[in-house]
């Protein structure tokens, strides 16, 4: 703990400006402007994430470096609100960079994507998924997708997935479920194509197994709530109804926050998910990223949904190397750079008229009853 303070009284006193690198005429000039802490300078209940990323950060720019790419960066505490802000704004060593990453809050993005397309420069909003009003503006490059984005893609891609299965909705009575939303567009979309399905509510499930799951094809079941204490339940029923009805071949499909669940559980299951965000923990990359960050900050990853340090890492990968190919005029080349992410992948599209890009990558996580955990990306 004293260690991690220390570190974070050390980060705070030279985020000021940082040079990673010195400036030669084929250096990326960066910028990161992070809410660390809150207005008066007191940790904020996001100063551990902001660190974090900004460590994960450090970390692509090491590994940059070791490929010849060199890195000026500038690093602010913008605090919590927007007040502080509006000071660094005007500094005019900010207006020379070329690519600005950061900004929390709609009150701290929106000034940060208008100040850039003034500017002429990148913009890069790292976190939150909901951004109306900084999705004006086409120097604007959000990596979070909006949630009714994903909603829609992940159900196209489910219609694609199980053409040829029956989907058993399985919901809370009445509708409380947290993931409703989802329930309804994917319904409409099963209409659509033609994909048969039936309804049955949690406390009926096991008694109307009979009723609702099929022997002829495969059964999908989709709960409208990710909770753990509801795939628990789904779980024992079909648990039981393995032993008792074993014609029946059911699987499960769900949600991001699945990813913090047990992975034997999972694995149980025969369950799928969605998500934007995933690190597999078998793959040798994430395992390579997880030593190197404890090897310099000694200690582990934050547990996290995202991981906030591979979330840094990513798109300084990303964003820094676009930068140093293609100079600020990023827009016709953002897909150019192919790059498997650690816990993202990246694939921008434009879906408002001369606005901001999107990254609209998607996985689709299996976590198989042999143990094996396969990730595809959903491509349109």
């Amino acid at each position: 703990m004293k260690l991690q303070r220390f570190f974070i009284t050390f980060l705070l006193a030279i985020c000021t400006h940082t040079a990673f690198a010195q400036p030669s005429p084929y250096t990326v000039r960066a910028a990161l402007l992070l809410p660390f802490t809150s207005d008066d300078g007191s940790p904020s209940s996001t100063t551990d994430r902001m660190v974090e990323y900004y460590e994960g950060f450090l970390l692509a720019l090491k590994e940059l470096k070791s490929a010849g790419i060199s890195v000026d960066l500038q690093v602010y505490n913008i605090g919590s609100g927007s007040a502080k802000l509006s000071e660094i704004l005007n500094k005019e060593a900010l207006k020379k960079v070329d690519l600005l990453i950061g900004g929390l809050y709609e009150s701290q993005t929106r000034p940060i994507a208008a100040f850039c397309d003034r500017n002429d420069i990148p913009y890069v909003i790292p976190f939150t998924s909901s951004n109306e009003s900084a999705l004006d503006y086409p120097k604007a490059y959000q990596v979070n997708m909006p949630q009714e984005l994903i909603f829609a893609r992940a159900a196209e891609a489910f219609c694609e997935k199980y053409a040829n299965a029956h989907v058993v909705f399985c919901h809370n009575q009445p509708d409380t479920g947290n993931k409703t939303a989802f329930y309804t567009q994917l319904e409409t979309s099963l209409k659509a194509k033609q994909i048969s399905y039936k309804s049955v509510t949690i406390d009926l499930f096991f008694d109307s197994l009979q009723e609702v799951l099929v022997t002829d094809k495969p059964n999908v079941i989709v709960p409208d709530d990710d909770s753990e204490k509801l795939l628990a339940s789904i779980g024992a029923a079909l648990r039981v109804a393995k032993t008792v009805y074993p014609e029946y071949k059911a699987s499960l499909f769900g949600y991001p926050a699945w990813q913090s669940y047990a992975p034997d559980a999972l694995q149980q299951l025969n369950v799928t998910f969605f998500s934007v965000f995933y690190a597999n923990p078998t793959s040798p990359k994430v395992k390579t990223f997880e030593t190197n960050f404890h090897h310099w900050y000694s200690r582990e990853l934050i547990a996290t949904f995202p991981k906030y340090g591979m979330l840094g890492y990513d798109t300084g990968m990303y964003f820094i190397q676009l930068i140093d190919e293609y100079g600020i005029a990023i827009g016709s080349n953002i897909n150019e750079i192919k790059y498997s992410g650690v816990q993202t992948n990246f694939k921008f599209e434009t879906v408002k008229k001369e606005g901001a890009s999107i990254n609209t990558n998607l996985f689709f996580v299996e976590y198989k009853p042999d143990k094996r955990i396969v990730v595809t990306t959903i491509a349109k």
